[in-house]
């Protein structure tokens, strides 16, 4: 009888592995050196690890114990997919960094034209393929925790409440590990950090486990090839490798390495690099090597020591060490199956509350006016409340699940559920990179009717053994209507179960994907996405020698003149030539690579750096520009526009001037707040694409151009403008201020009038001017000869008496020198 250890001790050190798990998650977060650690390429293949669940490091035995060969599939699949089409994964990549791309849902519904329905679809298919998953690891946790302490398990109700205990446990570390804070990129180092080291962990626990077995419970290599050669004789399980349902779990294997959301969120949200999935094209197969490599010593020395068949061979990582009483080991082992349990749960309900979040949640919320939710400053605590709310029930769900039907089947079978659950969005995820055809009408349809086969095919037979299901619901659960039996529908038999669910659901899903996009129309944004995820490895212009080998200097020069002018571009290939030291080209030569790259900058700023080599890719080469490509200038034009009218905008908000500028076509583009407030606009009356002449006919009727017929003067200020000549001119307006009004014409067309209010300079002037007027009055009665003098000797001002003694003329005297007024005088 194998030793056992204490419940409380079993607790307290999984509750100390999971607060080491929380203090690296910690210093990946807050540091920023955890963060590097983070971005590490060994660090990022190691997080990959998260695939090895609960299924991978206690189930692999037991179905290599009962079923033989098969659990090599699950291990083949991500290697066969990261060895072989690494492209695949390299494109995803690309795609969703370029498209800040969240969860696997923002994936497919951003490819199919943004499609919130989809988003919903893909977030509910999911989560209800994700609860098997969670039921998994709870289960796993569960019975390794009883097999430990079995003393604890009777005192808890014969382990009723064991998983609800972890379920909990998972829950907070969760919302601890996740949801601490919004982060808009969705990148979380700690738990990338985190994770990595719970692969590390796993790994040598299951390493460590394998070599007791094979140094311990053997006697070394020979006695192992031994038992391992009788198991493969004599155990009927081994007989048979390649059948029909060890192909389908090898390609439920290569699809989920793609498609579970858990997995896309590490492989794909979470890298941060592109050289990251170099490093793990051969580091995750290899991790993914060394774990299989132990699966079938275990399972060996588990058949050879428990011949009784009383221990259950998903629990041999752990009973084996306590057989052979080794506690630590057991502890170890334990340890990594905490690991493996608690690294998917983590990420998977993480994953699956930011998709249920943004998917299903906030829209819902959105749409109910009377909460006001678009007015709310404080939207981050909100998520917050939604992604913890999210994540508790998903483990309540998986927790329920488990209480259900955790008897039905090895932890195997729960796997194998959630594979086909996820391998129904291949089909839009390899379809959507590689073919423009396909459209969300026939993602919805096809992933909705995969998904309903996958419930009637292998969910409800899974409730039926359960019982949840009475016959008089659905007959045809019985198998007496065999046109219409979930194992075996439409007549197709020989088949088991597994691999019968999966050719219905994913065959009609790729079928109908592909059929119902044949016949629906796209829209644009459809059209425009399709370019943007299907040509992502064509941007771009890595060597221009290479790729415009036959372009001419001519080409070029036309080319340019099209975006910046004729003159602007001779300037421009003057001074390259200036540059290079060389004379002025001829058209007809070749373009040599170093002009290529200088053209490329020149048009790069006037329409974008995308667009420019957009249109150096289309016109130099002949190649079809694609919507999305006219789509992507267009907008960059638009950026440069928006940026132009702001640093405009912001240039004549801070000049007190009222400023008003018109297009070509006489139509308002531009003013500022001075311009409004001078002339006291009704609201709306002022915006961009007005007609200048609508304006002009308002301050007309407020008689701000004085009398006269309104018409004409409309029609006056507009042949100013249209005449294109400069002008300036003072007018007094009805409420008694004065306005400087000048006018100059744009290079490119358009018009530019400043106001300047002078009403106070005028009343200096006239104050002046009548201030000269009195004492000219003053002086003028007095018999003396007034002259004043400036420090030149030169006339201020000359009373009448001065005037007519020296025969001078008092009105332009001034500023005239004494020496030319009067020579006589100064000689």
């Amino acid at each position: 009888m194998p030793s056992m250890l204490s419940g409380w001790s079993i607790i307290l050190i999984s509750l100390a592995y999971l607060g080491l798990l929380f203090a690296i998650a910690y210093f990946g977060d807050k540091s920023s050196a955890g963060k590097q650690w983070a971005s590490n390429p060994v660090v990022y293949s190691l997080s990959l690890a998260v695939y090895c669940s609960s299924w991978t490091f206690y189930g692999a035995v037991g179905r290599a114990a009962s079923t033989g060969w098969e659990f090599l599939a699950t291990y083949l699949g991500p290697v066969i997919v990261f060895l072989l089409a690494m492209r695949v994964i390299e494109k995803i990549f690309l795609v969703s960094k370029q498209q800040n791309i969240t969860t696997i849902s923002d994936f497919i519904s951003s490819r199919y034209g943004k499609s919130q329905s989809l988003a919903v679809l893909v977030t509910l298919i999911a989560v209800l393929g994700t609860i098997p998953y969670i039921a998994l690891q709870l289960k796993a946790v569960a019975i390794s925790y009883n097999a430990l302490a079995p003393g604890a398990t009777e005192a808890l109700s014969k382990g009723s409440d064991t998983a609800l205990f972890v379920a909990l446990l998972m829950a907070v570390f969760a919302i601890l590990f996740g949801t601490r804070h919004i982060d808009a990129t969705e990148h979380h180092e700690g738990l990338v950090l985190a994770v990595a080291f719970e692969s590390l962990v796993k790994l040598a626990a299951f390493v460590a486990v394998g070599l007791f077995v094979v140094f311990g419970l053997f006697e070394g290599m020979d006695d192992l090839a031994f038992q391992i050669q009788a198991q493969l004789r004599y155990n009927a399980n081994f007989d048979t490798t390649l059948n029909t349902g060890f192909i389908t779990e090898i390609v439920l294997a290569c699809a989920a390495a793609i498609c579970l959301p858990r997995q896309f969120h590490v492989s794909i949200v979470e890298n941060t690099r592109r050289r990251n999935l170099f490093t793990a094209r051969w580091l995750f197969p290899l991790y993914l090597i060394l774990m299989a490599l132990f699966v079938l010593p275990i399972a060996t020395g588990g058949l050879v020591t428990f011949t009784d068949g009383q221990v259950d061979a998903d629990t041999f990582v752990l009973m084996l060490p306590l057989e052979g009483g080794s506690e630590k080991l057991a502890t170890l082992a334990f340890i990594g199956g905490l690991s493996a349990a608690t690294s998917m749960v983590i990420v998977a309900s993480i994953t699956l509350a930011t998709m249920v979040c943004n998917d299903i949640v906030m829209p819902l919320l959105f749409r109910i006016s009377w909460l006001h939710l678009s007015r709310s400053k404080d939207m981050g605590a909100l998520l917050l409340r939604v992604r913890r709310i999210t994540i508790f029930c998903l483990l309540l769900m998986g927790y329920f699940y488990y209480r259900i039907l955790g008897d039905q089947g090895p932890l195997a079978s729960f796997g194998l559920l959630a594979f086909v659950a996820a391998i129904q969005f291949l089909p839009a995820i390899v379809g959507g990179i590689y073919w423009k055809g396909g459209t969300r009408h026939g993602v919805l349809a096809g992933l909705s009717a995969g998904f309903l086969l996958w419930i009637y095919t292998l969910v409800l037979p899974t409730l039926n053994s359960a019982r949840l299901i009475p016959y008089q619901w659905l007959p045809q659960l019985a198998g007496n209507d065999s046109w219409f039996s979930p194992t075996s529908l439409f007549g197709l038999t020989g088949l088991d179960p597994l691999t019968h669910g999966v050719i219905w659901s994913l065959g009609v899903n790729a079928l109908l994907f592909v059929l119902v996009s044949r016949f629906a129309s796209q829209r644009l944004v459809d059209r425009i996405q399709a370019s943007a995820f299907v040509n992502i490895s064509a941007k771009g212009i890595a060597d221009p020698s290479r790729h415009f080998g036959q372009v001419t200097v001519g080409d070029l020069q036309m080319l340019s003149e099209r975006f910046l002018g004729m003159n602007r571009t001779r300037q421009a290939f003057s001074s390259f030539d200036q540059k290079q030291g060389d004379g002025p080209p001829m058209a007809a030569e070749k373009a040599s690579p170093d002009l290529i790259q200088y053209t490329e900058r020149l048009l790069a700023g006037a329409i974008g750096a995308s667009s420019a080599r957009i249109v150096m890719d289309s016109t130099l080469r002949g190649k079809e520009m694609e919507i999305g490509d006219v789509v992507t200038i267009v907008d960059e034009a638009s950026q440069a526009l928006r940026f132009n009218r702001s640093l405009l905008q912001s240039t004549i908000e801070n000049i007190s001037l009222g400023i008003s500028v018109v297009d070509q076509q006489m139509r308002l583009v531009a003013w500022n707040r001075r311009y409004i407030e001078m002339f006291n606009y009704p609201e709306g009356l002022i915006c961009v694409g007005r007609p200048i002449e609508e304006v002009f006919r308002y301050n007309a009727i407020k008689g701000e151009y004085g009398l006269g017929d309104v018409e004409y003067q409309v029609r006056m200020r507009l042949d100013s403008i249209s005449s294109g000549a400069p002008h300036s001119y003072e007018r007094h307006r009805p409420n008694g201020t004065v306005l400087e009004v000048r006018g100059n014409p744009m290079p490119n067309g358009g018009y530019v009038n400043t106001y300047m209010d002078i009403t106070d300079h005028k009343r200096i002037e006239e104050a002046l001017r009548e201030s000269e007027q009195n004492i000219r009055i003053y002086t003028d009665n007095v018999p003396v000869l007034i002259g004043y003098l400036d420090p030149e000797r030169r006339f201020l001002f000359i009373n009448k008496a001065y005037a007519d003694a020296f025969k001078l003329d008092r009105h332009t005297i001034a500023g005239v020198s004494a020496r030319e007024a009067l020579p006589y005088v100064s000689a």
